[in-house]
């Protein structure tokens, strides 16, 4: 169970560089930090330095269906009485009326880590899309992982036809690594031959370095289009914290090529241009 508390977790940051999504103020932006413009400029070396010990784990369809399957089990599991910790304690608690999770960790090893931790999240799906609000700190640490995820952080989605709109605010630490995001919007769309997205705004930092959507490209020009034949293309421009321009660009030669103007000349050159091998099959 513990497992699929981070791996929900997790996804709900990640999904939102992998799917489309769309809009809505929260009640709670307020409470959300100011997020960090840091003016540092993004390099190439830095680039190289970060992804040289990095494991890209492909992750099958399959892996993820087992996933969700495990945790529904887990959670039928817990309504039958089952002990969820075999040291130590986790009280989860379900309104239905409100669709609210709140579960509270306590020295809770469940046979592959222990945890402890707070959550409450407000959770709504329908037909149309759904959201998930942060209504208090959710904190989760354990041997290998922690993570923090700050009140009034949340993720709408919205669903019209073939068209997905997913739009995000939120404030995360992940083992120490604040990555926040800011008015993000992307769209996404599904046809029979495979699906496409892009980020059409929004600004967000990773640790010391800030982004925003570049306003000098239209991003629905060029949206990343993978094809259910595997093949990819497609780029994301940006822009860093000092103005520099970035793109990345997917290849359907099964390559990721990032491209940084270090030096603020408008231009790419060779030594500011990384390409990372990645797996596109699913």
């Amino acid at each position: 169970m513990l497992k699929k508390i981070k791996f929900y977790s997790i996804a709900a940051v990640t999904a939102l560089f992998i799917i489309g999504c769309g809009g809505g103020d929260s009640g709670e932006k307020g409470s959300l930090q100011m997020i960090s413009k840091s003016t540092k400029a993004v390099k190439i070396d830095d680039l190289r330095e970060l992804t040289a010990d990095t494991d890209f784990e492909r992750v099958k369809t399959s892996n993820l269906r087992s996933s969700v399957e495990s945790f529904e089990k887990d959670q039928n599991d817990e309504l039958n009485g089952d002990k969820i910790c075999q040291t130590g304690s986790m009280d989860i608690s379900t309104q239905k009326n409100r669709q609210k999770i709140v579960f509270d960790a306590n020295n809770c090893y469940d046979g592959y880590t222990t945890i402890d931790g707070s959550a409450e999240i407000e959770i709504y799906t329908g037909e149309s899309g759904g959201f998930a609000e942060v209504l208090s700190d959710l904190s989760i640490k354990d041997d290998y992982f922690s993570l923090i995820i700050k009140k009034g952080s949340n993720i709408k989605l919205a669903v019209k036809n073939d068209e997905i709109k997913l739009s995000a605010d939120f404030d995360t630490v992940v083992n120490d690594e604040i990555v926040s995001a800011r008015d993000l919007l992307i769209i996404a769309s599904e046809s029979e031959n495979g699906g496409s997205f892009y980020i059409a705004s929004g600004e967000m930092s990773i640790g010391e370095y800030y982004f925003k959507v570049d306003p000098s490209f239209d991003p629905a020009e060029t949206p990343i289009v993978i094809g259910k034949d595997g093949s990819v293309g497609g780029s994301i421009h940006l822009l860093d914290g000092a103005g520099h321009k970035i793109e990345i660009s997917a290849t359907s030669s099964g390559e990721m090529v990032v491209k940084v103007d270090e030096n603020g000349d408008g231009t790419f050159s060779e030594n500011e241009t990384l390409t990372q091998k990645f797996d596109t099959a699913i």
